[in-house]
C-alpha cells in the first residue's frame, strides 16, 4: 500500500487551532463521505436484529423461517414454532474493505488502493421457553460494529523520525432483548420484543513534529443507549405457503459525549474539553417474507426488508450535521435442501442453503449497493446443531470495488 501525506504543516495547525477554539466542531468528520461516516456501522448501514447461520445462508432471510430463537430480534411471532426449550449461541467473522473514511482519501491522507479490516466477535447468546401457547425469550446481541481501520504512520529524515500520525476509531452497539409470542391458532401467531440497546465510540487523532516540538490531539468519545420495540406476524396461508410480516419502531440513539483537543508547542498549550448530549434518530423497520414448502425436505423463502432512512437525523455536540439518505428497500432471497444420513449409527440431518441479497445503501450520491452470494450447510443430531454459513459480496456504485463478507457459526440445543 503506497500512502501520500500532504505536508501543509503551516494550514493544518491553523486548522487544529481553529477547531480548538471552536469546541462545538470535530476536526474531521465535518467532511461527508456517506458509506463511511464516523457512526456509520461496518460493512452495511441496513442492521435489523442479529442474523445467524441459517438467515445468512439463505439471503439473509429472517421474517418466515423459526431456525433458532434469534427470531425475537426481528420477528417475535416466530417463537411460537421452536421447540418448547431453545438456546443458542453465534460467533462472525466479518472482513470489510474501506477506501474513504474519516481523514482517510477525504483531506489530509490518501492511499492508492483499499484498506481490509477483520473483526472476529461471539455475538449473540438467546434463550427461548414455551407454555401453554405462550414464548418467552431473552436475548444478547451485539448489533453494530463501529470500527475502523487503524492508521500509524511515521516520516522520516536522515535515518530519524520527525514527524508521527496516528488514528484509531473503534465502538459497537448491542441489545437486550425480552419477547413474548402468542400462538392464536395452528396457522397464526403474534409477537413483540422490547430492546434497551447501549453501545460506544471512540476516535482519536494525534500528530506530532519532533523537532518542531508541535503535538496534536483531538479524540470524541460517544456512549450510546436507546430504546426500540420490535414485533411481528406469521401465518400458513396453505399448508406449503407462509406469510410473515415485522417492524421495528423508529427510535433515538442518545449519547453522552465528550470532546477532547490538545495543541502543545515549546510556546503555548492550548486545549478544549467539551460535552453534548448527542442524538442519532434512527429509522422505522418494515418487513415482509414469503417461504414455500416444495416437499419435505426442499425450501425456499424470500424477504423485502424497508428502511425509511429519510428520516434520519444526527445532532452532534449542538449542532445538525449533513446526512441526506434516501429510503432503500433490501431484498434477500434463499432455498435449503436437507439430507439424512447415519453417523456413528445415530441419524443425522445436514442442510445444504443457497442464496443471494441485494442491499442498497442510504446515501444517494454515489448510489451505492451491495450484492451478496450466499451459502451454508451445518450437522443435526438429535437435539444437538452446528450451522456454518458465509455471505460473499461486492459493492457496487462507488468506483471504489469494495468488498464485504461473512462467517458465522451457530451452536443450538432444542428440546
Amino acid at each position: 500500500m503506497k500512502w501520500n501525506y500532504h505536508k501543509h504543516i503551516a494550514p493544518l495547525l491553523i486548522l487544529w487551532v481553529a477547531l480548538l477554539l471552536n469546541p462545538s466542531k470535530t476536526a474531521w468528520p465535518q467532511i461527508v463521505v456517506g458509506q463511511y461516516e464516523d457512526e456509520a456501522p461496518m460493512r452495511t448501514w441496513n442492521n435489523i436484529g442479529i442474523i445467524t447461520t441459517p438467515a445468512v445462508s439463505m439471503g439473509e432471510t429472517q421474517f418466515t423461517l423459526a431456525r433458532d430463537c434469534s427470531v425475537a430480534l426481528t420477528n417475535p411471532a416466530l417463537l411460537s414454532r421452536l421447540p418448547k426449550f431453545t438456546i443458542a449461541v453465534n460467533g462472525a467473522t466479518t472482513r470489510s474493505s474501506f477506501f474513504r473514511y474519516s481523514m482517510i482519501n477525504t483531506g489530509a491522507l490518501s492511499s492508492q488502493e483499499n484498506i481490509s479490516l477483520y473483526l472476529l466477535a461471539l455475538d449473540y447468546l438467546g434463550a427461548s421457553y414455551s407454555f401453554k401457547g405462550w414464548t418467552i425469550a431473552l436475548n444478547f446481541a451485539i448489533l453494530e460494529y463501529y470500527y475502523r481501520p487503524g492508521i500509524h504512520l511515521e516520516s522520516r529524515y536522515d535515518g530519524q523520525i520527525y514527524q508521527t500520525l496516528n488514528f484509531n476509531q473503534d465502538g459497537a452497539l448491542s441489545a437486550i432483548n425480552l419477547s413474548l409470542a402468542r400462538k392464536i391458532s395452528d396457522r397464526f401467531s403474534l409477537g413483540l420484543g422490547v430492546n434497551f440497546v447501549r453501545g460506544w465510540l471512540e476516535k482519536t487523532v494525534d500528530e506530532q513534529f519532533v523537532f518542531d516540538d508541535f503535538f496534536l490531539k483531538d479524540a470524541v468519545k460517544h456512549d450510546f443507549t436507546g430504546f426500540y420495540v420490535n414485533g411481528g406476524i406469521v401465518y400458513d396461508l396453505t399448508e406449503k405457503l407462509t406469510l410473515g410480516a415485522m417492524f421495528r419502531t423508529p427510535y433515538t440513539k442518545k449519547s453522552d459525549s465528550e470532546s477532547s483537543r490538545l495543541f502543545r508547542s515549546s510556546a503555548a498549550t492550548i486545549s478544549s474539553d467539551t460535552a453534548a448530549e448527542n442524538r442519532y434518530k434512527q429509522p422505522l423497520v418494515l418487513g415482509i417474507g414469503l417461504s414455500y414448502k416444495f416437499s419435505e425436505n426442499f425450501s425456499a423463502a424470500s424477504d423485502l426488508t424497508y428502511f425509511n432512512w429519510s428520516s434520519y437525523e444526527v445532532f452532534s455536540f449542538d449542532e445538525a450535521l449533513a446526512r441526506d439518505f434516501k429510503n432503500i428497500l433490501k431484498i434477500g432471497a434463499g432455498a435449503e435442501y436437507w439430507g439424512s444420513f447415519r453417523l456413528f449409527g445415530k441419524k443425522a440431518k445436514a442442510p445444504l442453503r443457497i442464496g443471494f441479497t441485494y442491499d442498497p445503501q442510504p446515501i444517494k450520491e454515489p448510489n451505492v449497493h451491495y450484492l451478496y452470494i450466499t451459502f451454508g450447510t451445518g450437522l443435526h443430531m438429535g437435539r444437538f446443531a452446528v450451522d456454518l454459513g458465509a455471505m460473499v459480496g461486492k459493492e457496487y456504485g462507488s468506483g471504489d470495488s469494495l468488498n464485504a463478507q461473512k462467517f458465522v457459526v451457530t451452536l443450538n440445543y432444542q428440546h
